[in-house]
């Protein structure tokens, strides 16, 4: 995870995009996370997951793909005591929108984010 937050910061920076690191990087440790989790079974055996940042005019987009092609289980809210279970809660507070693309001809899904370029975007 360190790598996926390194990669997203240094991307941002070449971007001028600093303003909106810290949500982005929040955004991508909580998919790869999630992804890890998933596929912990598939990674070991060799199989990947792929992180991609992808900017448009007024919007990037957060992917993570791993091979895994359930989607992500959407608890809702986690207890006050809870240790996990908050991830896609934060995505979903941070990202304006996110989702999840099964991808049968890879063999696995992508859960993506769409984040403002401001970094205090509302849901639209």
């Amino acid at each position: 995870m360190p790598q996926a937050r390194r990669f997203t910061r240094r991307t941002l920076a070449a971007w001028r995009l600093d303003r909106i690191a810290d949500d982005t990087a929040l955004v991508v440790s909580e998919l790869v996370t999630n992804a890890v989790q998933a596929t912990q079974a598939a990674v070991q055996a060799g199989q990947t997951m792929a992180v991609y940042l992808a900017l448009d005019l007024d919007r990037l987009f957060v992917l993570v793909w791993d091979c895994c092609p359930q989607p992500p289980v959407h608890r809702g809210p986690a207890g006050d005591d809870a240790e996990a279970g908050r991830g896609l809660e934060i995505v979903a507070a941070i990202a304006s929108e996110w989702g999840t693309i099964i991808t049968p001809e890879a063999g696995g899904k992508v859960v993506w984010a769409r984040l403002g370029l401001t970094g205090q975007e509302a849901a639209s």
